[in-house]
């Protein structure tokens, strides 16, 4: 995943490579690692850089098959016969 990123980041003429953009492990959780990732542009490319990034991650994710998971729950019911008291 952390490649996947490298190679969106340096991609886009608008991110600058120096310095370098970081991608680090931000937290590990129960069901998910997340990463921190910080590119530097000019600011008045901030916007651009931020959408475009997300797009191009997403795109590039579902292409490289890396799937982003989602919280999932399961509910059980259990049922007693009535019983009037």
């Amino acid at each position: 995943v952390k490649k996947v990123i490298a190679e969106v980041l340096a991609a886009d003429s608008e991110i600058l490579q120096d310095p370098t953009p970081s991608i680090n492990v931000l937290e590990l959780a129960e069901n998910y690692i997340r990463l921190a990732v910080r590119p530097w542009t000019e600011s008045c490319n901030y916007w651009s850089v931020y959408f475009n990034t997300h797009e191009q991650l997403v795109e590039r994710f579902r292409l490289e098959g890396i799937t982003i998971p989602s919280p999932k729950q399961e509910v059980h019911i259990h049922s007693t016969p009535f019983a009037p008291s």
